[in-house]
C-alpha cells in the first residue's frame, strides 16, 4: 500500500513506475461539482443551500450553545401542529433543514453583493456528502420557517453543523494559550492566510456531561429508526475521483448507516486524512468555552502540529457525540415501542439529565463508561470493518493520499486501540449518575428588578444562572426582567433560557442602563403587571410568584421607602402569595427589613451580599428551587365578591421528583371549611402529604398513598378561625389561620403519559379538586380588607378610650 507525506503545498508518492504529485486544495466560494450518488438524493454538499444562506449574509445574534437551548428549540418545533410527526420523521425534518457540515470562511474573500466569503470547503464536507446519501432524511414535509425566528433557525443550524473556524480572528492574544511567535508560523503556504492557534469548533453544545456534537446524536436516532446497509459501489456510481491516482479498491462491501453516523465515520476520517501525515493516530482535541454560563465559542486546545496539519478529524465533542448517539440508538426503538409517542425533546432531556423514562436498563450520559466498555468489546469486529468500508469510500470522494486497502487494514487495529484508550480517559472526566430521589421540582413565575450593581454582561450571566436553577422552560418556570430605575420591562415572561438571552441581547443598551439608585419605578411597573388581566389569568396555573430585587447598591431613602411601601401594599392586596426576596448589603438592611413587616410578608426574605463572589450569590439563592406552587381560586364572578367556589387544577409529577404546593390563608379566612381532593388517574401511584406547617420542618406530616383511579379527600373545618392574618417584622403565621402545605410524590409509573402536556412519558397526571375557598377579587382579597378593618377598629377603640381617660 502506498501513502503520501505532505510537504507544504505538494504531495508526492509512488506506485510502481509512476509518481503522482498534487497540490493542496484551496477553499473557493462556490464549488459546482455534481453529487451523483444513487442513494437518497440531495443538493451538492459543497454549495450552501438558499435556506441556510440567511445565517451567513449578515451577522445574526445566536443563542447560547447548550443542550438546554437545543431542547427548547426542538420543543418549539414540536409544538407546531404542522410538524406533529413521529420521532423518526421529526428528527429527519430537523436534520434535513439545518444540518450542513463543512461550511468554512475564506479570509481572502470580502463580503459583496451576490458574494459571501463562505463555502462548503471544509474537510467535514466529504463525510457529510456520504452520510447524506445513506441516512434517509428526505420524504417528510417541508420545514415551515415561521416556526422559529431567524436567530433560532441560525442557532439550530450552527449547533448541528460541524466545521472548524481555523483562520486567525484577531482575539488570539486574549484567548489562546500559545505564544505569539508560534502563532505566526501557523500560516497556510498556499493561501498565505495565518491560522489561529486556537481554532473555534462549531457544531457542538455544552451539556452537564461534557461538550458534544449533537448532529451525531440526531443522525444516530435517524439511522437506527431506519437502518440501511448500502453497497459501496451503489454509493459511488457517477462519482468522479476528486484527486490523486487510480485506486485499487474492490468496492464490494456494505456500509451501515448507524455506525457510519456515530463511531466508524469519524474514525475513518482520521485514517484517511490524518494517518498519512502522522506516525500515530491523534484523537481529540478538546477545548474550552468562552463562558460556561453563556457559551457561544468553543476554542480547541490543539498543539502546533495539529494546527499546521488540520488534525481535528475526531474531536472530543465528536467522540462523545458518537458514543452518546450509539447509546441512544441502541435503546430508542425500545423506548418508542414502549411509549408509542416518544418525542425528540424527551429523548434528549432524558439522556442528558437524570430525570424521566424509568425504562428497563435505561442509559444516560452519566453512565457512558459502563455502556462504552461493553459495547466496544461486543462490537469491535463490526466497528473495525465499518471503519474500513467507510474509509474506502472517503478515499474516492475526497482529497485522499491512499491508493489501496493495504494501508487501512494495516492501521485499523492500532487506531482502534488508541481510540479505546483515549475515550476511556475522556469519559472518566465526567460525573457519574446522581440519585435525585430528594429532588424538588420548581415552578416559579419569577420577576427580577435589578439595580446598577453589575454591568450588562454580568447581569445576564446572573439571570441565566438563575434561569437554569429554576428550570425556565415550557414545563418549568418563567422569568421577567424589569429595569428598577426606569421601570422598563426588558424581558417579558421568557419561558426558555434562550428567549431570556435573546431578548436581553437585542434590547437597546439605553434601556438596560441603570444610572440612579431609586427603584420606585421598578415596583410601580410590577404593580401594573400584577393588576393586568393576563397575570390574573395565569395565576390559575399553580406556580410560585416570586419577585427578586437585586438592590446591592440601591438606596432606600425615606421618600422612596414610603412610595415603595404603598406600592407593595397594593401588590400584596392583589397577590398576597407573592414572595419578595431582597438582595442587599448588610449595612443597608434596616429599611429593607421594614418592608418585610407588611401584611402577607411572612415568606419575604432578606439575602445579604457584601462581596462580589457570584458563586456565593448563586448558593444563597438556591432556596428559590424549593418554593411551593400556590394553588389560587378563580376570579370572582361579577357582583359576587365573597363567593365560595370549587375548582380543579390538573398537575403532573415525575418519578424521583417531588412537587410542593401551598394554599394561602387569604383565600379561606372567611371559609367555614376547606375540602381538598386528590384525584389520581391511571398513570401510576402517588403519595400525598399535607400539613399546616412547612413540610420541610414538619416532623410528622399526614401522608397517604393513592393508586390508579383512586381519590383521597381531606376536609378542614373552620380553617381560619381568627379571620385576621397579622403582620410584623419576621412575623409567623397566625396559629389559627395558617397556610395549607401539600407535597405530591410519584411512587410508581405506568409510563403512559403521552399527551402534549407530558414532559416525560413516566409522568403521573392527577387533579386537585378544591372547594370551600373564597374567589379572587379583581382588586384585593377578602382577608386583606378584613385585616385592615380589624386594625382600624382597634385603632379607633384605643383612640376613643384615650379621650375618655383624659
Amino acid at each position: 500500500g502506498s501513502t503520501c507525506r505532505l510537504t507544504h503545498s505538494r504531495c508526492s508518492f509512488q506506485n510502481g513506475s509512476y509518481t503522482y504529485t498534487m497540490r493542496r486544495f484551496r477553499p473557493v466560494i462556490i464549488i459546482l461539482i455534481s453529487f451523483l450518488g444513487t442513494g437518497h438524493q440531495f443538493s451538492d454538499p459543497n454549495v450552501i443551500p438558499d435556506n441556510i444562506l440567511e445565517c451567513y449574509r449578515a451577522p445574526v445574534q445566536l443563542l447560547p450553545m447548550t443542550m438546554r437551548t437545543l431542547i427548547d428549540l426542538v420543543r418549539k418545533i414540536e409544538s407546531n401542529p404542522y410538524l406533529s410527526l413521529d420521532l423518526r420523521m421529526q428528527t429527519n425534518a430537523i436534520l434535513n433543514r439545518f444540518w450542513r457540515d463543512g461550511i468554512q470562511h475564506d479570509p481572502n474573500v470580502a463580503m459583496a453583493p451576490n458574494v459571501i466569503p463562505y463555502s462548503g470547503a471544509g474537510m467535514q464536507v466529504f463525510k457529510y456528502g456520504l452520510l447524506r446519501n445513506i441516512i434517509p432524511l428526505s420524504g417528510g414535509p417541508l420545514f415551515p420557517d415561521d416556526v422559529l425566528t431567524i436567530n433560532e433557525r441560525c442557532t439550530l443550524h450552527h449547533m448541528l453543523s460541524s466545521s472548524i473556524e481555523k483562520w486567525e480572528r484577531g482575539d488570539e492574544y486574549l484567548v489562546c494559550p500559545l505564544a505569539d511567535p508560534q502563532r505566526q508560523v501557523n500560516s497556510d503556504q498556499f493561501t498565505g492566510s495565518i491560522k489561529s492557534s486556537c481554532p473555534i469548533e462549531k457544531g457542538v453544545v455544552l451539556t452537564d456531561y461534557g461538550t458534544v456534537s449533537p448532529n451525531h446524536v440526531l443522525q444516530a436516532i435517524a439511522s437506527w429508526l431506519q437502518p440501511e446497509e448500502v453497497y459501496q459501489m451503489k454509493l459511488l456510481v457517477g462519482y468522479p475521483r476528486k484527486r490523486g491516482p487510480p485506486l485499487y479498491f474492490p468496492y464490494n462491501k456494505t456500509v451501515n448507516n448507524f455506525w457510519a453516523a456515530t463511531i466508524a465515520g469519524d474514525m475513518a476520517e482520521l485514517m484517511v486524512f490524518q494517518l498519512p501525515l502522522s506516525t500515530t493516530p491523534k484523537f481529540g482535541p478538546g477545548g474550552w468555552w468562552n463562558d460556561v454560563i453563556l457559551p457561544t465559542h468553543f476554542y480547541q486546545k490543539i498543539d502546533y502540529q495539529g494546527v499546521l496539519h488540520d488534525f481535528w478529524q475526531d474531536t472530543d465533542a465528536e467522540l462523545l457525540g458518537g458514543i452518546d448517539g450509539s447509546m441512544i440508538g441502541h435503546q430508542v426503538s425500545n423506548w418508542n415501542l414502549f411509549s408509542g409517542s416518544l418525542r425528540l425533546s424527551q429523548v434528549l432531556e432524558m439522556f442528558y439529565s437524570t430525570r424521566g423514562g424509568q425504562f428497563p436498563n435505561q442509559r444516560r450520559a452519566c453512565n457512558r463508561r459502563d455502556f462504552y466498555v461493553g459495547t466496544l468489546a461486543k462490537s469491535r469486529g463490526m466497528i473495525e470493518q465499518q471503519v474500513t468500508n467507510f474509509a474506502e469510500l472517503l478515499t474516492m470522494n475526497s482529497i485522499s493520499f491512499l491508493m489501496d486497502e493495504t494501508f487501512i487494514s494495516k492501521n485499523r487495529a492500532n487506531t482502534f486501540n488508541t481510540y479505546k484508550d483515549y475515550v476511556n480517559n475522556l469519559v472518566a472526566k465526567f460525573p457519574p449518575c446522581l440519585n435525585n430521589a430528594e429532588y424538588l421540582e420548581a415552578k416559579v413565575r419569577l420577576n427580577v428588578i435589578f439595580d446598577a450593581t453589575w454591568d450588562s454582561h454580568t447581569t445576564i450571566q446572573i439571570l441565566t444562572k438563575l434561569s437554569v436553577l429554576l428550570d425556565i422552560s415550557k414545563y418549568g418556570s418563567t422569568i421577567s426582567v424589569i429595569n428598577g430605575v426606569s421601570g422598563v420591562v426588558i424581558v417579558n415572561e421568557a419561558a426558555a433560557v434562550g428567549d431570556l438571552y435573546l431578548n436581553w441581547m437585542l434590547a437597546n443598551d439605553s434601556i438596560k442602563e441603570v444610572k440612579a439608585t431609586d427603584l420606585t419605578k421598578g415596583f410601580l411597573r410590577l404593580k401594573k403587571i400584577v393588576e393586568s388581566a393576563d397575570f390574573q389569568r395565569k395565576k390559575s396555573q399553580p406556580a410560585a410568584d416570586v419577585t427578586l430585587v437585586l438592590a446591592k447598591t440601591a438606596l432606600l431613602t425615606d421618600a422612596s421607602f414610603d412610595r415603595i411601601t404603598s406600592t407593595l401594599g397594593a401588590i400584596k392586596s392583589d397577590s398576597p402569595e407573592m414572595r419578595f426576596v431582597y438582595l442587599i448589603r448588610t449595612q443597608d438592611s434596616r429599611p429593607w427589613v421594614k418592608l418585610t413587616s407588611l401584611q402577607y410578608s411572612q415568606n419575604d426574605q432578606i439575602v445579604t451580599m457584601d462581596d462580589d463572589d457570584l458563586q456565593n450569590l448563586y448558593a444563597n439563592l438556591e432556596f428559590l428551587q424549593d418554593m411551593p406552587s400556590y394553588i389560587t381560586p378563580p376570579l370572582c364572578s361579577e357582583m359576587k365578591l365573597n363567593e365560595i367556589v370549587a375548582f380543579t387544577v390538573e398537575q403532573y409529577v415525575t418519578p424521583g421528583v417531588s412537587r410542593n404546593y401551598m394554599i394561602h390563608p387569604a383565600y379561606f379566612c372567611s371559609s367555614t371549611y376547606i375540602n381538598i381532593e386528590l384525584e389520581n388517574f391511571n398513570y401510576g401511584d402517588v403519595m400525598l402529604c399535607f400539613s399546616r406547617s412547612p413540610l420541610e420542618v414538619t416532623k410528622s406530616p399526614q401522608c397517604t398513598s393513592i393508586g390508579n383511579f383512586e381519590k383521597f379527600n381531606f376536609r378542614l373545618e373552620d380553617p381560619c378561625s381568627s379571620r385576621v392574618t397579622t403582620g410584623g417584622p419576621h412575623a409567623e403565621w397566625d396559629t389559627n389561620c395558617r397556610p395549607i402545605y401539600m407535597r405530591v410524590i410519584a411512587l410508581k409509573s405506568t409510563s403512559s403519559c403521552t399527551e402534549r402536556d407530558c414532559r416525560f412519558m413516566d409522568q403521573i397526571r392527577f387533579n386537585f379538586n378544591v372547594g370551600g375557598v373564597s374567589c379572587r377579587r379583581e382588586y384585593g382579597v377578602p382577608c386583606f380588607a378584613t385585616a385592615i378593618i380589624s386594625h382600624l377598629y382597634v385603632f379607633i377603640t384605643l383612640a376613643t378610650l384615650a379621650r375618655i381617660l383624659s
